[in-house]
Parts: structure tokens; sequence; C-alpha cells
């Protein structure tokens, strides 16, 4: 690895640690399934992909959990609706949720039970679908926003004498020259199967908050296998034809 290149890895890195320091610093009210029970008591905007939904008749009021980005019971983060406030939501909106990502606006409660956070939904209007891709050449636009990013791989590094032993994906065009970098933080990467190598060379649709480093890189953080899928761009639109999570893992 020349100076060059060496320098510029520790400059995104030691971005990427500010950020991941103060979980989605850059999106102030937005943030992924597995920080939400940080701010418990907090109105904040929770982003990730529904992984499970569960109508539960024979519980008290009848609740619908919707799991996001790991099915229930591994679930970071769950969305509650009372039956009180179902008949508000058609059976076609349950239809459309499955596998999709959404974000979910409201206070954030800690269950007694699981010790997970979660929102209580009383109202479509507290949800959000998102699910139309951009561009890899749009992201610029988009900082602070979750969204679905179509673009290809160029080149990927597996930093692991790096602090936080990130993994990066430079999509667009190889590294320095990427128009977005996907981490993939060594805590995180037990999720995946080598995804330096996985994930090289192939068009992939990735779910995450946009975000720009004090390095002026645009970055997302990837935590969860969903949220990076392996797609043929000669097979139609949106056709996944790969995701690469581990064993036991959504």
């Amino acid at each position: 690895m020349n100076k060059y290149i060496k320098l510029m890895l520790i400059s995104v890195t030691f971005g990427l640690l500010f950020i991941m320091t103060c979980n989605i610093c850059l999106a102030e009210e937005l943030v992924l399934s597995k920080y939400a029970g940080n701010y418990a008591g907090k109105t904040v905007t929770v982003c990730g992909r529904v992984a499970s939904i569960f109508y539960a008749v024979s519980q008290k009021d009848e609740p619908t959990y919707i799991n996001l980005d790991i099915a229930y019971p591994n679930d970071p983060f769950f969305v509650i609706i009372w039956k009180q406030h179902r008949n508000k939501f058609s059976d076609e909106f349950f239809k459309q949720l499955a596998h999709k990502s959404i974000c979910v606006t409201g206070p954030i409660g800690i269950s007694r039970q699981s010790n997970k956070p979660f929102i209580i939904v009383t109202d479509p209007s507290q949800i959000s679908f998102e699910d139309t891709p951009i561009s890899v050449y749009q992201v610029a636009s988009h900082i602070g926003q979750y969204k679905i990013v179509k673009g290809f791989v160029s080149s990927t590094f597996y930093a692991k004498d790096q602090p936080g032993n990130p993994t990066f994906l430079n999509i667009g065009q190889p590294f320095p020259n990427e128009k977005i970098t996907v981490i993939i933080w060594g805590a995180n990467r037990e999720n995946f199967i080598e995804p330096e190598k996985t994930y090289l060379n192939q068009f992939v649709y990735l779910r995450g908050i946009i975000q720009k480093t004090s390095s002026g890189k645009l970055i997302m953080s990837i935590i969860y296998p969903n949220q990076i899928e392996i797609f043929d761009p000669n097979a139609g639109t949106n056709v996944v034809i790969k995701r690469c999570p581990k064993v036991g893992v959504y």
C-alpha cells in the first residue's frame, strides 16, 4: 500500500469512527434500528427493512408486531400496532410491508419483557416506504437521508489493522475516486461471509443512511446482510440474485 493510499485510508477511518461514536450525528433524528435503544423517551425516525410481521390475536389488545432487520426473536427493534388502531391500516398495507425498507416515526419505548426498543404506531402517516432506488451518482444530493442506492462495487479493502477493523466497499469507482464507500465495522463483520470478496465486482442494492465524514467522503454504514443485495442489471428491474448472510442471520 503506497503512502498516499495509507493516509487516505486513515483519514476515512477516523472520519467513520467519529460518526460511529455518535451513532448518526449527521442525521440528527434519523437512526438505524440497531441504535434505536439509545434514544429511549425521544421522538425519532427509525429506518430498517421489515424482516417479519406477526398479528398476535391471542394476546391482550391483539397487537401487530413489525420486526426490523432481523426476524423475531432476534430483532433489534420492533413496531407495535394495537387492535384499536389496526382498522386504519388496509390488508394491502400489510402485504406491501413484507421485506420492504421503511422509516417509522414516534417516541422510543423499551420493552419490559425483551428490553428491546419499540415504537407504537397509531396512524399510517407514521410509516413511510423507502423502496425507490437511486443511482450511486445521485448520493451527494441525499446526505442525511435513508435511501436505497444501486451501484457497482469497484474495489474493496479489509483494514483489519486499522481502528474498528473496517471493511470498505467502494461503489461507483475504485478508491480514491469512489462515489460512496460502504463500511462494515469489525463488530458486525461476523454477520457476513468475507464481504471484501463476496461483493467485489458485483452490482448491489444498498439500504442505509447516506453520511458525509469530516474528510468529505460519502459513506453508508452496513450492519445487517439485508442492507446489501447483489443483483443482475440484465435480469430486469429489482431482480435480486443473491443475499450473503451467515447462517442464522437474515
